[in-house]
């Protein structure tokens, strides 16, 4: 599940998100509608960034969360503001990796809304919501492999496990 594109409670499936995203451009100005004109889009700005080549559309992610760790490291691109929420343990290592203290309870992640799956769950994602995440790359690791989502959705024993130790 995600939620938006507006409001942390519209929960969409991760299976239905691009078909949501691209609902949501199309339909009237709402919860859910930005009224996109068509011929936009699909318009790119190109810019330079901190000395890298960058590129903004509709859709981009600008801002990631991990609720915990994460398996793999994956690297967000420059202009991908990273934050994490304080209590698990990771602070000296995610403050390495650029993800500092943004709050404490309800941050920008909304985290509570994950339930069990805070364990391993990561937003950090390379892409942006224009993605089939059944078979499109979410990033690339510091190993520079390549990841798709199922690399690092923590399986159902360890969802398990973790609802079992937070009883």
């Amino acid at each position: 599940m995600f939620s938006g594109p507006k409001r942390p409670h519209d929960r969409v499936p991760l299976k239905l998100m691009k078909a949501d995203w691209h609902s949501c451009l199309d339909s009237r100005v709402g919860f859910k509608g930005f009224a996109v004109p068509k011929e936009f889009q699909d318009k790119a700005v190109k810019f330079d960034f901190h000395g890298q080549p960058a590129e903004l559309k509709h859709g981009s992610v600008v801002i990631a969360a991990i609720t915990s760790c994460n398996k793999h490291q994956i690297k967000c691109n420059a202009w991908c503001w990273p934050c994490s929420k304080e209590g698990f343990g990771l602070q000296q290592y995610l403050n390495q990796q650029g993800f500092n203290i943004v709050g404490y309870g309800c941050t920008t992640c909304v985290w509570k809304l994950w339930g069990p799956l805070r364990r391993q769950l990561l937003q950090r994602f390379q892409k942006m919501v224009d993605i089939d995440f059944d078979k499109e790359p979410i990033g690339t690791g510091k190993d520079e492999e390549v990841y798709i989502s199922k690399d690092i959705w923590p399986s159902t024993e360890e969802i398990a496990e973790v609802n079992s130790a937070s009883m």
